[in-house]
């Protein structure tokens, strides 16, 4: 592979204070997702965990599904996962199937074999060392880690309902309390997954007969996270007597459920029937809020750090000042900063910051996606049917792409509601958004353009 944002990336302060092979392993993944396509980093990359070591230069060791997920990271990966790791890691790097018996010690045989049988869903970064407390979610905080960490919480915290707008943390802390609950429990077996994804695999279970299955592998656990519990509609009747099972099951038995949702619990009434909400609301039901001011500053200033960006005080501030609405806009607002900073080859000035919050300012009074592929045809000369057909020619894939990024960077939309108008899968407009991210980093005349259109779409 050529050099790539990866290299770059690599070179900087991504090593560890205090080593840890899943930091190590952590800051490599990200630097995969910028590079490689779609499809193959969720088929293999996104499907590798790591056998936790806290000894610095110790092998790393990484463990994939099967043997030939294994042959296929070996042959085409691993030389590249050795380039990225070799400013952060020193010793050793070796991939195995999770079925081959991998030359470990006994101590930690056990560790791998917990972190192979707990459920897919965790987002490793999501841990409470990165939250950002403040008055609009202390409440939030002291419950998640409470349950978290207190054997017999889920006695006085189960099921933990966490509800707030698009934006605030609510998926950040349930993740985290999963992380927790694992680093404590390291043989606890548990599963995080969206409502949507919980009702589409009781659809698919049931409809292929295979329901006591499903029953039998959610009754296994010993957490359950349900992310926006409130897109199990009303009319999913048999996703409610699969979740009202579920339910009655772990309570019954005090283990832990954490739900997060858009609204309080008595307003999921309009979505769901009323002995789901009974239940529901037999828990703890805690806000996250809109952030006050020295919460946004300590929120873009934390994500500065975790970005190794030189971020002065001022500018911070600004920021914060100018954004009031969620912690995703700052940090949005910030990388974008950070993208024309790098471009320009200027700091992080107050002044930069202005100039890119007055785009953002302006791009949000109305920006549909129809506006963004009319914007961007014209800009390349174009028409909407170029960007909406299926032709590969090199002349049309970029502003596809680049169009396909603006709807994600500047839209509300789901990916599924982009892929509609552009006529493909979702997984196009995810795999088209990634790769625009990451030339943005190395190409400037692309750079160029995509600011013009921002710019153009603002007046």
């Amino acid at each position: 592979m050529t050099a790539t944002v990866g290299d770059n990336l690599a070179s900087q302060s991504l090593t560890p204070k205090i080593f840890s092979a899943e930091r190590v392993w952590l800051a490599i993944r990200q630097l995969l997702e910028l590079e490689l396509p779609a499809e193959q980093f969720t088929a293999y990359v996104a499907k590798t965990n790591v056998i936790p070591s806290s000894k610095p230069g110790s092998e790393l060791k990484l463990l994939v599904p099967t043997e030939a997920a294994a042959v296929w990271m070996r042959e085409n990966l691993l030389d590249r996962i050795k380039h990225l790791a070799q400013n952060i890691h020193t010793g050793q790097i070796t991939i195995c199937a999770r079925s081959e018996p991998p030359l470990l010690e006994p101590a930690a045989l056990a560790v791998a074999n917990s972190a192979t049988n707990t459920a897919s869903g965790l987002a490793p970064q999501f841990v409470f060392d990165t939250f950002v407390p403040g008055p609009s979610n202390e409440i939030a905080l002291t419950a998640a880690l409470k349950l978290a960490t207190e054997p017999q919480a889920a006695l006085t915290t189960s099921p933990l309902y966490i509800h707030g707008s698009v934006g605030l943390g609510k998926t950040h802390l349930a993740h985290a309390i999963g992380n927790r609950f694992l680093a404590n429990r390291p043989q606890a077996r548990l599963r995080v997954l969206s409502g949507e994804q919980f009702m589409r695999e009781v659809q698919d279970n049931f409809m292929n007969n295979r329901i006591q299955k499903f029953r039998a592998r959610f009754r296994n656990l010993d957490l359950l996270i349900i992310d926006d519990i409130q897109m199990i509609g009303r009319d999913s009747e048999q996703t409610h007597k699969q979740f009202l099972g579920l339910f009655n099951f772990m309570t019954e038995r005090n283990l832990p459920i954490v739900l997060t949702s858009d609204c309080p619990v008595k307003r999921l009434a309009q979505r769901m029937p009323g002995r789901l909400i009974s239940r529901i609301a037999m828990g703890v039901d805690v806000i996250v809020a809109t952030p006050d001011l020295d919460t946004r500053i300590a929120i873009v200033r934390s994500q500065a750090r975790i970005l190794g960006l030189a971020l002065p005080v001022a500018t911070a501030q600004l920021i914060a000042t100018q954004l009031r609405n969620n912690c995703r806009e700052l940090i949005g607002a910030l990388k974008r900063l950070a993208l024309r900073a790098e471009h320009l080859h200027c700091p992080l000035s107050v002044e930069l910051a202005r100039e890119i919050l007055a785009e953002i300012s302006s791009a949000a009074v109305i920006v549909s996606i129809n506006d963004i592929i009319e914007q961007t045809a014209r800009h390349f000369n174009l028409r909407l049917a170029d960007l909406q057909s299926k032709r590969r020619t090199r002349s049309l894939v970029t502003p596809r792409h680049v169009a396909m990024f603006l709807c994600r960077e500047l839209t509300q939309f789901s990916l599924p509601a982009i892929g509609d108008a552009f006529r493909c899968h979702h997984s196009s407009i995810l795999h088209a958004w990634r790769k625009i991210s990451s030339a943005l980093h190395t190409d400037p005349e692309l750079a160029n353009e995509v600011i013009r259109i921002r710019q153009e779409l603002a007046s």
